[in-house]
């Protein structure tokens, strides 16, 4: 059987939602006859592509930009979350965390451990924004969105703004922001903990 027609096996008998890769072709052949073949089948509408190196089955809904920058991680061996410039300009206008948080899905820049890499989905362009470990530690549960919104806004945002900030938080997602202290930034840990501390000092007031 040909590289063609091994490849159009493969693909009929995937999931018909969810992304491939190239990179999971490759086994039915050399990389420049992947590229050809896929390159053939998308000439011919068999399939899509939704970012370079990425398709879908053509007639399937098309994924949200969430979904390929994820498909494109895993590709390459990276861990994606969500980055905090997503929440950063809600808290820049409001002051205080949203009730529940945006969706990723339009979002066109995400967190991952490792370099800096950006590329087209459509018309639009998505960066993976590269960092350390402690830039995606926590995946996507809430303590580390609330971090790494933190973390985005930056000394910049102001003592004062922050303060606002962190006086939104439920005291016990702060505690739980001090015990994360290895997975912060110093200045974060001391903000917060200064915070807390003031919190406290004003309960005791409060009670005498």
């Amino acid at each position: 059987m040909s590289c063609f027609e091994s490849i159009k096996q493969a693909i009929n008998a995937l999931p018909d939602k969810g992304i491939f890769s190239t990179k999971s072709l490759c086994k039915y052949g050399s990389r420049n006859a992947v590229d050809q073949a896929t390159h053939k089948l998308v000439k011919e509408k068999y399939i899509e592509r939704v970012a370079a190196g990425q398709f879908i089955k053509a007639g399937q809904p098309w994924p949200s930009l969430y979904e390929i920058a994820q498909a494109k991680a895993a590709t390459f061996g990276k861990v994606l979350v969500t980055h905090g410039k997503q929440v950063a300009a809600y808290l820049r206008q409001k002051g205080k965390f949203p009730n529940s948080w945006p969706d990723p899905g339009t979002a066109i820049v995400f967190q991952v451990r490792g370099r800096t890499s950006s590329f087209l989905a459509g018309k639009r362009r998505i960066t993976l924004k590269g960092g350390t470990d402690r830039k995606v530690h926590g995946g996507e549960s809430s303590i580390a969105r609330e971090i790494r919104a933190l973390w985005h806004l930056g000394r910049t945002a102001g003592e004062l703004h922050l303060h606002r900030v962190l006086s939104s938080l439920n005291h016990t997602v702060l505690e739980a922001i001090i015990e994360q202290a290895q997975w912060t930034p110093g200045w974060l840990h001391d903000a917060v903990r200064e915070h807390c501390l003031s919190y406290n000092q004003r309960t005791v007031y409060d009670y005498t």
